[in-house]
């Protein structure tokens, strides 16, 4: 969410494209949008949420931090990707947990609540 909000400093400090630029925000996505449906699969499956998301928020923070550190494209791209992949956890898992832990008629409430902390 951040990426396009830095796009000029990204083009000056790094000299990539503008094409490249959008070439980062897309690996991420889609790695996310691939791995969500994975996630959600693994945590409906029985292995432990608590771990699963450990995992995808440390993974998440990880690429985080090494692309604050990285001057390569290729670089980016992957952690970009793999920051995707670690992301894509955050969302099913929380939503299979709080599918659990409330009632039904709190749940659109509760669902709401997360939603406008994540944006």
């Amino acid at each position: 969410q951040l990426l396009p909000a830095t796009f000029r400093a990204l083009e000056s400090q790094l000299g990539v494209s503008a094409t490249m630029l959008g070439t980062f925000a897309m690996g991420q996505a889609l790695f996310c949008a691939a791995a969500g449906p994975v996630w959600g699969a693994l945590a409906d499956r029985g292995s432990s949420r608590k771990t699963l998301i450990a995992c995808g928020a440390v993974g998440w923070g990880t690429a985080t931090i090494l692309l604050g550190l990285a001057y390569h494209w290729w670089v980016i791209l992957l952690l970009r990707c793999l920051n995707g992949l670690a992301l894509a956890s955050l969302s099913p898992i929380c939503q299979s947990i709080v599918g659990d832990i409330t009632e039904k008629q709190e749940r659109g409430v509760t669902f709401g609540v997360i939603q406008a902390m994540m944006f």
